[in-house]
């Protein structure tokens, strides 16, 4: 998470300007100083928290490199508090921040870059220099207040377009559009699917309309979110269904393109062509213990 972060800043530009309050330094274990611009007095987070924050970060000559703004199109990181933080990482700012507050860290470049070949250092990022990452958290949360926010999203986002979903034991909303004919979909069987994904917003994300052909893919077995399987199965041949699909069925807590970190979605399918096949063990999807955990926590 923290190199893919730091060297994707390295290469993003963003719009912020350098704060220059002065603060005391400190230093932590890693080596890695810090220093508080702003402190709001909130409770500082811990790892049983999520936190939303923005970042961006400046060279030793205070020359903006990069941005959350721009790597994340104005929305900020979000992301648990890791319980062992990586060191010189990001990650070692998250616990000395609460709601409100603003921090700057500074981390040696020769720590990020260890193990990569010196050519591939920017040159603006010399050896023995520092890159300072300046914070300012937004939220410190819990899961059980996100999944709180995120099922009452749901539920809006149903009644706003008028549509009498139903609600399975996982959490998994969804509306029959047209019946289907024959036989369910039952696991193991090839079908195509003609889809649209969009979020909450409305904002489609991706579409198997544009590109002429329907995905094809083989009940529970071809990797898709876990919500898939399970929709497939509530239809067949020539139905069609849209399912509201909570995070925990989808990319989870983290983002996924343009899919943000705890993402609802909305897919409009419609099942093109089936060929029955005798069922197989279904594989488990890799959000199956994510899926569990959340509804648990809901409950």
């Amino acid at each position: 998470m923290y190199k893919s972060i730091t060297l994707g800043l390295v290469v993003s530009l963003g719009l912020l300007t350098a704060c220059n309050k002065e603060g005391s330094m400190e230093k932590l274990k890693s080596g890695s100083e810090y220093k508080i611009v702003e402190t709001k007095g909130n409770p500082k987070a811990d790892t049983s928290k999520f936190v939303e924050f923005h970042l961006s970060m400046f060279n030793e000559k205070d020359s903006l490199l990069g941005s959350s703004f721009k790597m994340q199109n104005g929305k900020p990181f979000s992301m648990k508090v890791p319980a062992a933080p990586q060191k010189f990482s990001i990650e070692e700012a998250l616990t000395l921040m609460g709601e409100g507050d603003s921090l700057q860290l500074f981390v040696p470049t020769d720590s990020i870059f260890k193990g990569f070949m010196e050519t591939q250092r920017p040159e603006f990022l010399p050896k023995g220099t520092k890159l300072k990452f300046h914070f300012r958290m937004l939220k410190v949360t819990t899961l059980a207040e996100i999944n709180k926010k995120h099922e009452a999203e749901i539920d809006e986002y149903a009644k706003k377009k008028n549509l009498a979903v139903t609600k399975t034991a996982s959490g998994l909303r969804y509306i029959v559009t047209k019946p289907h004919t024959g036989e369910l979909l039952k696991d193991g069987d090839s079908v195509a699917v003609h889809y649209t994904g969009k979020l909450l917003n409305d904002e489609p994300f991706d579409s198997s309309l544009p590109k002429g052909a329907p995905f094809e893919l083989v009940v529970s077995e071809t990797p898709v979110i876990a919500a898939w399987p399970e929709a497939l199965k509530l239809t067949g041949m020539g139905g069609k269904i849209t399912i509201l699909v909570p995070y925990y069925l989808g990319y989870g807590d983290r983002p996924s393109g343009p899919i943000p970190a705890f993402g609802a979605m909305v897919f409009d399918m419609e099942i093109m062509k089936v060929k029955a096949n005798a069922a197989k063990p279904a594989t488990q999807s890799s959000n199956k213990q994510a899926a569990e955990a959340a509804v648990t926590e809901i409950k």
